[in-house]
């Protein structure tokens, strides 16, 4: 059995090199993301550190599952160079490819504050976009490669020790039948000490990626997890748990998602629609977030519209935005497009004014395919998708995500010409991505922030002030309701909009040529109450399915709300306030008006309700399920 002994010890000592790799992982991505996880101190780092090794565990743990097997099965094979050879490639390259994921989502993570799962990669690797992106990945995270490199040297060097330690002096193992007894048991034993750990532990339900804020404040939970923790536990999160946390009866009564207004059918205003979603375009880059401001166009807009200086967006995500704008469906555990319920029956702005005569149409730049935004439109109901495919001029290509910003909606303006009226077009821009860059003539044109993003942003600001100096002359501008918003927000290097509630303030704000919609309203507003709010000004009386609310509707002010999903938390924003649940109990309680930095936590020294919160995850998972979004 000695001989069976060193083969434990040089698992062990692997074992603990590959728990070694991935603390370093982590101490590297707050390195490069350190501006994301303000007010960290020394002592909550290491708590971060102790912690994130039950989650490295796990995933050490599944990812060397075959490297664990090869050294624990009864009967040996290490005599053999060959077989010593395969051990050594098969953890090598296990643990890198771990390593290498965490890498990617080092770069990744600014644009997200969360670790990715396995649909940000599935929808990375759509169409063309992996091999169009990773050329730029590569140019622009160089550095990544150069810790990528220094930990797989780290690796080979540290695994060529502990093999010359354990294993040069290897001996034929003793075969016969008592020790094949003892070392059967032992591989049993081991065995089930790793489906221990691949749990995470005794408790009745496996660890996933929820609890991790259990150990860490929401805001360290990037870090505590490791990445492929994250996309291993993902797939169990396609699908959602019907919930129950109250009756159905008292869930109505405090979110219900039919709503039905009070109009004539004459009351019908058959105005057109055009929303606006800018790409990336935080609150904190205009005017309403008392910085510098980049949105010189949007912000005269302003000041002849209807505008919601207390703004949220649903998702951190373009694939999580357009639901919410559309269809007032918001994403939580994974982005709805992507969840096996993504074909069910809802309810849109194009599918609900579609009965009223509207055409639609939905105009984006990006390669056909991208994130699903087609499929998607498809199933809202749209008529039309406009993409690069349709644009068919690739002189306006950026080179990586789509066609420019300015001649796109040069083009969307002329086809809005000769669409039918009254029409529904949504149009997303694109420009303001990473890797941030602008037409060669744009270069010199705008100013330069802090930030790359922020000469982007003036360029997708001017691309829209030249969309509206040529929609002035359309037969269509004068009967349309323009709205505006964000996907989702951008960068950020303010410790107000660094966190988990700046980093979800977006513009909004309705636009009529007429400027009979002006005024600026400070109560919480978001993404999902964008379709409710238009078809009130449309005074739209048939009964239709939306999470959010009429911001029209004085008499619920009280009651407006909004909702995101950081981090594997849920965060309910009321008036003052911020609730973060992570779908069993209260984590944190902020005055944000007050706190807007959110160092205060106050959740353990007053009573806070949950009942809002529940009653809207109990009203959004049960409709998912039983494909309920819709009034049939």
């Amino acid at each position: 059995m000695k001989p069976y002994f060193t083969r434990i010890k040089f698992l062990l000592a692997n074992y603990l090199l590959a728990l070694l790799l991935l603390s370093l992982a982590r101490i590297i991505f707050y390195a490069i993301n350190k501006a994301n996880f303000t007010g960290i101190s020394a002592a909550d780092f290491i708590v971060v550190l102790f912690y994130g090794l039950r989650f490295d565990v796990i995933t050490v743990t599944i990812v060397n599952a075959l490297f664990i097997f090869l050294i624990i099965f009864p009967v040996s094979f290490f005599k053999y160079k060959k077989f010593r050879t395969l051990l050594a490639v098969v953890f090598v390259s296990t643990n890198l490819v771990a390593l290498a994921l965490n890498m990617v989502d080092m770069a990744y993570f600014p644009y997200t504050l969360r670790r990715s799962t396995a649909e940000t990669f599935s929808f990375f690797f759509q169409k063309n976009d992996a091999g169009t992106l990773l050329p730029l990945f590569i140019k622009d995270f160089w550095y990544l490669f150069v810790f990528f490199f220094v930990l797989l040297f780290v690796c080979m060097s540290l695994y060529k020790r502990i093999e010359k330690k354990f294993l040069q002096a290897y001996t034929q193992e003793d075969n016969s039948k008592k020790s094949l007894s003892l070392k059967s048991i032992s591989f049993l034993l081991l065995a089930g000490l790793s489906i221990l750990s691949i749990r995470g532990g005794f408790q009745l339900i496996p660890i996933g990626i929820i609890d991790a804020g259990n150990f860490v404040k929401p805001p360290y939970i990037p870090l505590v997890l490791n990445t492929p923790f994250c996309i291993i536990k993902s797939g169990e999160l396609y699908t959602l748990d019907e919930k129950k946390y109250m009756s159905e009866q008292e869930a109505n009564a405090l979110v219900n998602p039919v709503k039905k207004y009070i109009y004539a059918d004459a009351d019908f205003k058959n105005l057109n629609v055009v929303v606006v979603i800018v790409e990336s375009l935080s609150k904190e880059y205009t005017k309403l977030g008392k910085r510098k401001s980049y949105t010189p166009f949007l912000d005269s807009l302003m000041d002849n519209s209807l505008v919601y200086t207390n703004a949220f967006s649903n998702g951190k995500r373009s694939i999580e935005g357009i639901p919410a704008i559309v269809a007032s469906i918001p994403s939580f555990q994974s982005d709805y497009i992507s969840t096996v319920y993504s074909n069910d029956k809802i309810m849109s702005l194009a599918s609900v004014l579609k009965t009223k005569g509207y055409t639609s149409s939905f105009f984006h730049g990006g390669t056909n395919g991208t994130m699903n935004f087609n499929g998607f439109c498809a199933t809202a109901g749209y008529d039309k998708y406009f993409g690069r495919n349709e644009y068919n001029n690739e002189k306006d290509y950026d080179g990586n995500w789509g066609i420019w910003d300015e001649p796109f909606l040069q083009r969307m303006a002329k086809e809005l010409d000769e669409q039918a009226q009254p029409f529904l077009s949504t149009v997303f821009t694109l420009s303001s991505h990473h890797p941030f860059i602008m037409p060669e003539e744009c270069k010199n044109k705008f100013p330069e922030g802090k930030l790359p993003i922020n000469k982007c942003i003036s360029y997708a600001d001017y691309s829209l002030k030249q969309f509206f100096t040529m929609a002035k002359k359309s037969k269509w501008f004068a009967n349309t309701l323009f709205v505006f918003t964000a996907d989702h927000t951008g960068n950020s290097e303010d410790a107000v909009y660094g966190n988990s509630y700046g980093n979800y303030q977006i513009p909004l704000f309705f636009y009529l040529p007429d400027n009979s919609l002006k005024g600026y309203d400070t109560i919480v507003a978001q993404q999902l109450d964008i379709m409710p709010t238009a078809l009130d000004i449309l005074k739209y009386n048939q009964p239709f399915f939306a999470f959010g609310n009429n911001l029209n509707d004085n008499s619920q002010i009280k009651n407006r709300f909004a909702i995101n999903y950081y981090n594997n938390v849920y965060q309910y924003f009321s008036n003052q306030e911020m609730l973060q649940f992570n779908g069993e109990k209260l984590l944190g309680l902020y005055n944000y008006r007050t706190d807007s930095t959110l160092t205060l936590n106050v959740v353990n020294e007053r009573q806070a309700s949950d009942k809002k919160v529940k009653a809207f995850i109990q009203q959004y998972n049960n409709s998912v399920i039983h494909n309920q979004l819709n009034t049939k």
